[in-house]
This record gives structure tokens, C-alpha cells and sequence, in this order.
């Protein structure tokens, strides 16, 4: 899968971390971290494909791990949204009130929409916009809001010149898989009508 992926015009490999490893929790350590880095570089090396770009695992990090990451080649790393309930943050202080205010923000946009100004940086951050989230249990009403939210934030970023970076778990599409393509495919046709009307560009994030 990986190869196909790889070989694939329009995408990109980049990392997760080797181990899934979380930046902010207790015990974890800087050198650790880079042993981590190196050997997830060192895997990729031996399939011919350069790492450029890193998601955090939940997204925990701190600016030494970024400068880590600048040391060993990686370009590009998906930072947090700006409003406080996004900032990073080891699992302790992901309080009740933050879960349920990223929630909200989910279904209504109450938090913005997300856009981003593209900022160059060592590495460059390409912020989350938007969690895809999955069509499922008891929240499986409230989907088309959830959509209705991220096509406004696209559009708010194509009419500004601005980024949007939308993602999501492909796994978590395992359960009512057809609910779930369904909002994907109204996502990517309203990224087509943005794209002729705004010129808005699909980027990996090594190429924004």
C-alpha cells in the first residue's frame, strides 16, 4: 500500500512518528524523540522515499521538537488551530471542556473557519483547519452540519487566498462506509466548484 501510494502522482509519504510517540507526556524525553525521527528516516531511506513532512501523534509537540525536526530534513509539520481548546497539550489537560467546545466547534464553526495565512518557517506549519470526522453513532443526524461547516471553511480559504487543511483517519470510514464517501464526495465536488471559480489548489504539505 505504501508503494502504490508512493507511486502515486499528487501524494506524498511523510511521518507519523516511528513508535506513535507522544511529544508532551510524562517521561518522554528530547533525545528519544530524535532516536525516533532518525529511525522512521532511516526506514523510509531504505524504500527510497524522503520524509519532508510529520503529523504528531495527537497532536503534541513542543518548539524543541521542532527544531529536531528541522535538523533531520522534514520541512513541513500540521500544526494545531489557534483557538485555545486546539493549542497542544498532553492528555491530562484535554479537560471536558475542551473535548466539548472542539465538538461544538465541529458541527457549527462557532470557533472560525480555520483558514490559515501560509507563514514559511523551519519547519513551516500547515495548521489543521478541519477534522473530517466520521458518520457514525449517535452524532450520525448531525453529519450534514459537520459537511455544511467544512464547505464554509473552504470556502472562506479560497475567497481569501487562504490555506485549508482538511483531514481525517481513512479507517474511521470503516462503518457506514457509504454515509461516510458520501460526505467525502461532497467535499471533493465543492473543492472542484472552488477550484474553477477561486483557482484553489489540493497541495500535499511538503508542497505548500
Amino acid at each position: 500500500m505504501i508503494s502504490a501510494i508512493h507511486q502515486t502522482p499528487g501524494q506524498e509519504i511523510a511521518t507519523h512518528t516511528l513508535s506513535h510517540f507522544y511529544c508532551l507526556e510524562d517521561g518522554q524525553t528530547l533525545s528519544a524523540f530524535e532516536a525516533d525521527i532518525v529511525a522512521a528516516k532511516k526506514l523510509a531511506d531504505a524504500r527510497g522515499i524522503e520524509l519532508r513532512s510529520i503529523v504528531f501523534p495527537r497532536n503534541q509537540f513542543a518548539a524543541e521538537h521542532l527544531t529536531v525536526c528541522a535538523k533531520h530534513g522534514i520541512t513541513h509539520y500540521r500544526g494545531n488551530p489557534s483557538p485555545w481548546a486546539f493549542r497542544a497539550a498532553k492528555g491530562v489537560e484535554q479537560t471536558s471542556m475542551r473535548r466539548a467546545l472542539r465538538l461544538l466547534d465541529a458541527y457549527s464553526g462557532v470557533l472560525g473557519s480555520q483558514a490559515f495565512e501560509a507563514v514559511s518557517g523551519q519547519p513551516t506549519d500547515i495548521p489543521a483547519s478541519r477534522f473530517l470526522r466520521p458518520c457514525a453513532g449517535r452524532l450520525a443526524a448531525f453529519h450534514p452540519l459537520h459537511i455544511a461547516t467544512i464547505k464554509r471553511g473552504m470556502t472562506a480559504a479560497a475567497r481569501d487566498g487562504k490555506g485549508y487543511h482538511l483531514w481525517w483517519h481513512p479507517h474511521n470510514f470503516g462503518q457506514n462506509l457509504e454515509a461516510n464517501l458520501d460526505g467525502l464526495s461532497q467535499v471533493i465536488a465543492h473543492f472542484a466548484k472552488l477550484r474553477d471559480r477561486f483557482d484553489m489548489k489540493s497541495l500535499t504539505m511538503g508542497e505548500f
